[in-house]
Order: C-alpha cells, then sequence, then structure tokens
C-alpha cells in the first residue's frame, strides 16, 4: 500500500541490489533506504562428531537444489572440465527437482550441519551460480568463514558479499 509509506521513516535493506530494487519499485529517494547486511555467527565445525564420505579432493557447492540456485549450470559447467577434483553438491531437497550422483559428482541431501562443516574446511574452493539474484548470499560468508575462496554469479547480493579478485570471483 504505497499511502502507507509516507508512514515509514527509513528502510531497511541486506544488500545493494535489495536496495536498487526497492528504490526502483517504491519510487523511495537514496536517503530512504539504508544496507544493513545479515549478520553471520560462523561455526568452524572444528568440534564436529559426524563425519561423511567426502573426497579427498573437492568442489563444494551449498543450497537449495533448484534450478535457480544455478545447479545445472554448475553440473553443465563441471562436465566440460578435464580434472580429476569431484564436484560436491550439498543442499536442501525440494519435492519437485532432483539431482542425480554420478562417479565424479556427488549430491548430497538435507545434509546436517556437521557434515556441511566438514565440507567448507576440506574443499578447495565454493561455487555459488545462481541465475537469479540473491538478496545477500549468506553461503558466501559461511564459506569465507572457513577461509575459502569463492566463484560467484555476479548478480544481486553477491556483489556486496564477495570482493571480486578479493575473497572470491565474480562472473
Amino acid at each position: 500500500n504505497r499511502k502507507r509509506l509516507s508512514y515509514v521513516s527509513k528502510f531497511i535493506a541486506v544488500s545493494s541490489y535489495v536496495k536498487q530494487t526497492h528504490l526502483k519499485a517504491l519510487g523511495l529517494k537514496e536517503k530512504d533506504i539504508v544496507i544493513i547486511p545479515n549478520f553471520y555467527k560462523g561455526s568452524t565445525g572444528e568440534n564436529a562428531t559426524t563425519t561423511a564420505e567426502l573426497p579427498s579432493d573437492f568442489i563444494l557447492f551449498v543450497g537449495r537444489l533448484v534450478p535457480e540456485k544455478g545447479i545445472d549450470v554448475l553440473i553443465n559447467a563441471y562436465s566440460n572440465l578435464n580434472t580429476k577434483t569431484k564436484l560436491l553438491i550439498i543442499g536442501s531437497k525440494h519435492p519437485s527437482y532432483h539431482y542425480q550422483s554420478t562417479e565424479n559428482i556427488l549430491i548430497i541431501e538435507n545434509a546436517s550441519e556437521e557434515i556441511v562443516m566438514q565440507a567448507y574446511q576440506n574443499c578447495r574452493f565454493v561455487v555459488f551460480p545462481s541465475i537469479w539474484p540473491e538478496p545477500f548470499g549468506t553461503v558466501a560468508l559461511e564459506a569465507m568463514n572457513h577461509k575459502k575462496a569463492i566463484v560467484a554469479s555476479k548478480t544481486g547480493g553477491f556483489t556486496d558479499a564477495v570482493l571480486d579478485g578479493e575473497t572470491g570471483i565474480l562472473v
């Protein structure tokens, strides 16, 4: 209800992308919106008690197992690589989509937090190939908490979370 927007003195956006989206959609002024990123209190998983059969050398994706997260793009790109490094995809299962493990691509659905933390600790780097504009991209902060480099889509909130050429690569 646009009439009620005047009752609000300040709006909060979690990223530059969300701010720009709201500026355009609601006709607000720059001064009306402040950016406050999502908070993240990281866990390194150093005291993890659960272990999983993870590959010894792998690239990692963590996120919902849906096409808009770019899983199809990732699997296609990985299939074009000539590498012995495996691809590990960890995520929450979606009832409408199913991804199948292969010899070099391991899919783990609905993994425990301990297994996810173990994967972050042991991977080469983390890939977030979203094809939709993530509002913030908290998974990038999780990866950084484990001191991992990131390859992420140059879209949405990833452009705030990942410093291209410093904490990762935006593509």
